[in-house]
């Protein structure tokens, strides 16, 4: 009984969380500090000293499908701000150099 009890909680709980989550900044609400410094509010585990790296943990491996991000320059969707990040500086590195010339 207590096993199913947990796994209700559990599911309330996720909803409630699925349902505050309604913009990607608000991944931030789960960035804990302590102490040493941020944290996963999540599974209590990943630690970093960066806000940020945190909340990309955070992102990537507790809520992978909730927001898609769109490269403005190709159109290629991706799961994650971080995972955009790495496309735009990898796939349209020298888009920035030709802007510049331009002018």
């Amino acid at each position: 009984m207590k096993a199913i009890s947990k796994a209700i909680i559990k599911c309330i709980n996720t909803v409630v969380v699925l349902e505050s989550l309604s913009r990607p900044e608000d991944l931030f609400k789960f960035v804990e500090r302590d102490e040493v410094g941020p944290f996963c509010g999540i599974c209590r585990i990943f630690r970093h000293k960066s806000n940020s790296n945190v909340r990309n943990h955070v992102e990537s491996k507790h809520f992978p499908f909730k927001f898609v991000y769109t490269c403005e320059v190709c159109g290629k969707q991706v799961k994650t701000k971080a995972s955009l990040s790495t496309h735009k500086s990898e796939q349209h590195r020298n888009m920035a150099k030709i802007g510049e010339r331009h002018r």
